[in-house]
């Protein structure tokens, strides 16, 4: 069995038409070197990217994505205080529903309790 660098043991769908790519799995010998350091309290060593291409060339260093910014509304807190506020509304009361449900529960148990006695009591006699 083959895991990835995460522990996870991926399913074999690499081949399935628009399934998204898998990590490389770890080998037994992986794992081992892994376990090993672990055990003896050395971190994993991790190997660092090579920095040059094929012909030895250093790699070109990637273009910085241009920053895109973003206009806000100027009613944006207005928008979400609001939006709390309908919120709190509609759940305050939300407390007397669930205490009501729970004296529901407490009554519905007692009988319950009562309904067991008289049952058990019915029996012994």
């Amino acid at each position: 069995m083959l895991l990835d660098r995460h522990g996870y043991a991926p399913t074999p769908h690499t081949d399935t038409p628009g399934a998204p790519p898998t990590l490389p799995a770890l080998g037994v010998d992986s794992i081992s070197a892994v376990i090993t350091r672990h055990l003896s309290g050395q971190p994993v060593r991790y190997r660092t990217r090579s920095r040059t291409t094929a012909s030895g060339d250093p790699a070109p260093t990637p273009e910085p994505e241009p920053i895109v910014e973003i206009e806000l509304s100027r009613d944006y807190y207005e928008i979400g205080t609001a939006a709390r506020r309908r919120d709190a509304e509609l759940l305050a009361d939300v407390d007397d529903r669930l205490d009501a449900v729970l004296a529901h529960m407490d009554d519905w148990l007692t009988r319950t309790d009562a309904l067991i006695a008289d049952t058990l009591g019915a029996r012994t006699t």
